[in-house]
């Protein structure tokens, strides 16, 4: 979006390679494991009795919306009995 206006943008064989790069480097590099492990160390401090059981109530509502995609609704289905 450019000023409120849609615009179709090319890339060239460098920047999508830029991008893939990126991705990975961010993605699935040790970076991003230990930007994970410090989530969950939070999460740990902020519920130390174990999960927000809230989380599953709420994914366990979303999947009894027949509006959602049948994929989103399974995903929603099997978040909320983890």
């Amino acid at each position: 979006m450019i000023d409120n206006k849609e615009q179709m943008a090319g890339f060239d064989e460098k920047k999508i390679i830029d991008i893939i790069n990126f991705f990975f480097v961010e993605m699935m590099s040790p970076n991003a494991i230990h930007r994970l492990r410090s989530l969950i160390y939070s999460y740990n401090i902020d519920y130390p009795d174990g999960l927000d059981q809230g989380v599953a109530a709420r994914a366990r509502i979303l999947s009894l919306i027949n509006e959602n995609l049948l994929s989103i609704r399974w995903f929603y289905i099997v978040f909320s009995r983890v």
